[in-house]
């Protein structure tokens, strides 16, 4: 199993341990240009918010690696283990030292005095088969999902092809299409030609998964802002990046209100892509706050920037949008949200054979 699919359900597992309220997954880190961990996790249970190194292994044997320690020794933040099976006796190895773990199977340690005690042994590989989560509605999955979505003809490209417009592996890509297939949501209608259908349903199902799985997978951070650097993102950006084409864009209720004239919300969702982080950081002067209002996603493929409207500024495909307002959920969000579908989208899914 690939690292990323590892870490995709080792997370699913994580989110139903007892007290667990939340995960959500952070950038990956560098010190001094030198990896520290795969990622950070932010684990919000009903005690405390605490905060994860964690290290994805996908075979992992004796002895434990070194590595391991040294990290566990060096880092600021507990160290906590991911890999697709870890047997009862790797895992007394792992407890007797300290070193949080847990599989996707669902075995696991960790012990924090106050706030969260786990220890689940004795669950084995032949259990997996009936509990694995499909690949379809992983995070990377979602991605290539968006791209089916909202471009028709896509489902007749190659799989290199859509697992590089989906910013994934073409072995992701070859899963995803395969279980599209399987399921039911792939009509072949000719030689080499497919067609998608019941996309009604994979849309609702897109949109169900939305908030848990692919919103936290694309989570680059939150954070505080005045009021008057909300009300003037646009112009901020675009004398920033302007001239950097497919750069950012803008979701939620910014996107909505570009496109619509309708609704500004007092928050802020904006997609970029991760090589201009720290300068967006610099340039709107953000910090890291309990109360947030601004929040950066990934954009994940050039694709997400929606171009079928003449607009000022750029925004991502209404999809987006409309999911993050249904994901906010206040009153005058979902009334947006409603206009977005309907002038947008409906077209596109009501009334086909979706």
């Amino acid at each position: 199993m690939q690292k990323e699919h590892i870490l995709d359900e080792c997370i699913e597992q994580l989110r139903h341990l007892p007290l667990v309220k939340g995960v959500k997954q952070i950038e990956k880190s560098n010190v001094n240009g030198e990896r520290q961990f795969d990622v950070f996790l932010d684990v919000d249970t009903e005690m405390e918010h605490l905060h994860f190194g964690v290290e994805v292994k996908s075979i992992l044997k004796r002895p434990i690696p070194d590595h391991l320690f040294v990290l566990k020794k060096k880092s600021k933040v507990p160290i906590l283990l991911m890999a697709e099976y870890i047997n009862a006796s790797i895992a007394n190895d792992l407890k007797r030292n300290q070193i949080y773990f847990i599989d996707s199977l669902g075995n696991a340690y960790i012990h924090i005095l106050g706030s969260i005690y786990t220890d689940i042994q004795g669950k084995k590989p032949e259990k997996r088969r009936e509990k694995r989560t499909t690949a379809l509605f992983q995070p990377k999955g979602m991605q290539l999902l968006f791209i089916l979505l909202t471009d028709k003809e896509a489902v007749n490209d190659t799989i290199r092809t859509l697992a590089k417009k989906a910013n994934i592996s073409n072995d992701r890509a070859f899963a995803v299409m395969n279980e599209l297939k399987e399921k039911g949501f792939i009509l072949e209608t000719g030689k080499r030609e497919n067609r998608l259908i019941n996309i009604k349903s994979l849309l609702e199902k897109w949109l169900i998964n939305y908030g848990d799985r692919l919103r936290p997978k694309l989570f680059l951070g939150a954070y505080k802002v005045s009021p008057v650097l909300i009300d003037s993102l646009e112009d901020e950006l675009n004398v920033a990046f302007g001239e950097q084409v497919k750069t950012y864009a803008f979701g939620g209720s910014i996107g909505a209100d570009i496109l619509t004239d309708y609704y500004r919300g007092s928050s802020a969702e904006i997609f970029i892509k991760p090589d201009i982080l720290e300068k967006v950081r610099m340039t709107l002067k953000l910090l890291p706050a309990r109360e947030t209002n601004l929040t950066l996603f990934n954009l994940f493929s050039p694709k997400l920037i929606y171009g079928k409207v003449k607009i000022n500024y750029p925004v991502v495909h209404p999809l987006f949008i409309y999911a993050e307002l249904l994901y906010n959920g206040g009153g005058r969000e979902i009334n947006t949200a409603k206009r977005i579908y309907n002038e947008y989208l409906k077209q596109d899914f009501d009334g086909s054979e979706a």
